[in-house]
């Protein structure tokens, strides 16, 4: 490719992302219009579907997102591109269920924006909560290793200390490792 073909790829790619921008503040506007033409009326609120893709989303993509950006991201897709409300509806559920957006408490879920922006809801994730989490179970159980205490599992009661007693004998090892350390016998 040339240094012309480049540069006109280059400011194409600027103009696109301006009239995305564009699109956005006149949306925004728009909606705004209306919010204030409906009070004139009395009319009740409408959503877009991009409203309810906003409310549908996990807190942790609309805390690092806006409806400003996820608007320029809609807008920068070519509308015989975008997919039905009922598609990217079920996409983001298939998402929000997906054990990485899931673990540590939400941690790796991208902004909604960015989830729009990079066409995430093309394609669905592998897994969804809890199947990642079974195969890890299943591979566990089915392996012949050391049997492990299950974190999850109740605590055997029989095997636990029940008087101050026998927690001051459990805890004696202890004691001799860190000296400085008073306990009240």
């Amino acid at each position: 490719m040339t240094k012309a073909e480049q540069k006109l790829h280059s400011d194409a790619e600027k103009l696109r992302n301006q009239i995305a921008a564009a699109q956005a503040v006149v949306d925004g506007l728009q909606a705004k219009l209306n919010r204030i033409e409906r009070k004139l009326t009395g009319e009740p609120p409408k959503e877009t579907g991009l409203d309810l893709l906003w409310n549908a989303a996990p807190a942790m993509a609309r805390t690092r997102s806006s409806k400003f950006k996820c608007r320029q991201a809609w807008n920068r897709i070519p509308e015989n591109e975008r997919p039905r409300f009922g598609e990217i509806m079920n996409a983001l559920r298939a998402w929000s269920r997906c054990w990485d957006w899931k673990k540590d408490g939400g941690m790796f879920v991208p902004g909604l924006h960015k989830w729009i922006a990079e066409r995430r809801f093309e394609s669905l994730p592998e897994d969804t909560a809890g199947s990642a989490a079974r195969k890890f179970e299943t591979a566990q159980k089915s392996t012949p290793a050391a049997a492990e205490p299950d974190p999850d599992a109740a605590p055997d009661l029989d095997s636990m200390p029940a008087t101050a007693d026998d927690i001051k004998a459990a805890f004696a090892p202890l004691r001799s490792m860190f000296p400085s350390t008073r306990v009240n016998s």
